[in-house]
């Protein structure tokens, strides 16, 4: 089955890497594998590193894990199947197996996909805004979507399934990996109402940038995410970045200026993130009516309040023809990088962010070489580098390599 060459590609690859270019250009992860040395080198979509390990022909580790996943139970979704999410295609860097436990029908187009994202140690109050507004995103028949985490991603999935709602957990790591084990009952209990996903094998461990890289999934499949509460250094705001990456709507809840849970929220909301207190306030944007209001619905304003706004079932129509066919060639893409890159007023960003724009210079930088040159932990140089790119300062390209834009 074809399923062995997109696991195969995917492993070549790497997470978050630009498949879309490789499929644009090779049609398929079979394409690619049935390719000659001389035409992948010379097409332009792979790095060396990739070429390397594309190199390696054998499929017994693809075939490996296709088996696994049978004996297991669990699906492989990939890009050529209809059951691949539509929206999640859109995205540059999407990924090219999608391991799924639970009912792959919740990751259809067809539903309306909500992300309700925040700390891992929300306040009561955080608490009680996602569980509240999770709850009347899942009666109005919304898909709610988060990562699985202590905190505000609980309290989502479980207020989402005790409404009988859908909800998606994304993973970090692979199936059958004792993460987080105190979450084991509620990973369990979304596989019964809903679905488990990854992009990894089964039994694959976590690591901090797979936490991270994740987030763009959660930003991809959905067609909006709600920050409920963030601090400044939140990995939350490093899925907000995806979301204004991909032209998702972002949403959030507003707190507290006084302490360091909503400093991050609240930045967001600056930046010009749909301020909600209320599921009704999300849902209405996709033509959906909540009767029932929230009890954080603050705004007493009338029920004609989105009256005129345009809804879109599927994403915004910027985003409903594919990227990939508006992107430039590669000969026009070639000439943007070899252009005298701007210069950027770098005086208001964070110490880490400007120290990390510097060694960035005008050559891509992967993210554990930008650790390495600048002795930045890497958790920091994420932070740093949501922030350059919220700001239009860098981007991420072809081979997960940063860049000065």
């Amino acid at each position: 089955m074809d399923a062995k060459y997109w696991i195969w590609l995917q492993g070549a690859m790497g997470a978050g890497a630009r498949t879309d270019l490789a499929i644009d250009e090779f049609g398929s992860a079979k394409g690619v594998y049935e390719a000659d040395d001389d035409t992948l080198r010379t097409s332009g979509v792979f790095n060396k590193k990739q070429l390397e390990k594309i190199s390696d022909k054998s499929l017994d580790r693809a075939e490996s894990i296709a088996a696994l996943c049978s004996e297991k139970g669990y699906e492989i979704i990939t890009p050529d199947l209809a059951e691949y999410p539509e929206r999640l295609k859109l995205i540059a860097d999407f990924p090219l197996a999608l391991y799924v436990c639970g009912d792959k029908k919740s990751l259809g187009s067809d539903k309306i996909h909500i992300g309700v994202i925040g700390s891992r140690k929300p306040s009561q109050y955080g608490i009680d805004v996602a569980e509240t507004i999770s709850t009347s995103l899942a009666s109005a028949g919304a898909v709610v979507v988060s990562g699985g985490a202590l905190g505000i991603d609980s309290a989502a999935h479980s207020s989402a399934m005790d409404a009988g709602g859908k909800t998606v957990l994304i993973m970090g790591c692979g199936f059958g990996y004792n993460y987080l084990s105190e979450n084991e009952p509620l990973r369990r209990r979304v596989t019964e109402n809903g679905a488990l996903v990854s992009e990894y094998p089964p039994g694959t461990p976590p690591t901090y940038n797979s936490f991270v890289l994740r987030n763009r999934i959660t930003a991809g499949l959905c067609n909006g995410v709600l920050v409920v509460e963030a601090g400044r250094k939140s990995g939350s705001l490093s899925t907000a970045n995806a979301v204004i990456k991909y032209n998702r709507d972002l949403f959030v809840i507003t707190g507290d200026a006084r302490g360091d849970n909503f400093l991050g929220a609240n930045e967001l909301a600056k930046r010009g993130a749909r301020i909600v207190f209320s599921a009704d306030d999300i849902m209405s944007l996709y033509g959906y009516e909540i009767r029932n209001r929230d009890s954080f619905n603050f705004s007493q304003l009338g029920e004609d309040i989105f009256n005129g706004i345009d809804v879109f079932p599927n994403g915004r129509k910027e985003s409903a023809e594919p990227e990939r066919a508006k992107r430039k060639t590669k000969k026009t893409e070639k000439k943007a990088e070899n252009k005298e890159k701007r210069e950027t007023d770098i005086s208001a960003f964070s110490p880490d962010a400007q120290k990390i724009y510097k060694a960035i210079g005008n050559s891509g930088l992967l993210i554990d070489d930008i650790a390495r040159q600048t002795q930045i932990q890497i958790r920091n140089v994420l932070i740093a580098l949501t922030e350059l790119e919220m700001a239009g300062a860098v981007e991420c390209g072809a081979g997960n390599e940063y860049r000065i834009k």
